[in-house]
């Protein structure tokens, strides 16, 4: 599995819709002043790799809620786009 894109909207601090493309298999730098988002982006990036959250404890899963925006009251969103190859998929369901 690869994945292509993030697209994080009304996650915490994020009002409007961020899309962090990846699919030229680039290095993407978060560079910012202090207080701009740089570690709310990688938090709901990291919602992807869970089992792995030693450092949250799950806790960037829980307190989503937008505190800039709060007239609007949909909820947050934080979404990839992912490539899946055929062994992966072939892999994953004959050992079910």
């Amino acid at each position: 599995m690869k994945y292509l894109a993030f697209r994080i909207w009304k996650y915490r601090g994020i009002a409007k819709e961020l899309i962090i493309n990846l699919e030229n298999n680039s290095l993407v730098p978060l560079v910012g002043i202090n207080e701009c988002g740089k570690t709310t982006i990688l938090q709901a990036i990291f919602a992807f790799d869970s089992v792995n959250d030693n450092e949250y404890d799950g806790s960037h899963l829980i307190d989503t809620l937008n505190l800039y925006h709060t007239s609007d009251n949909s909820h947050p969103y934080v979404g990839a786009d992912i490539q899946v190859t055929r062994p992966e998929l072939v892999t994953h369901y004959s050992k079910s």
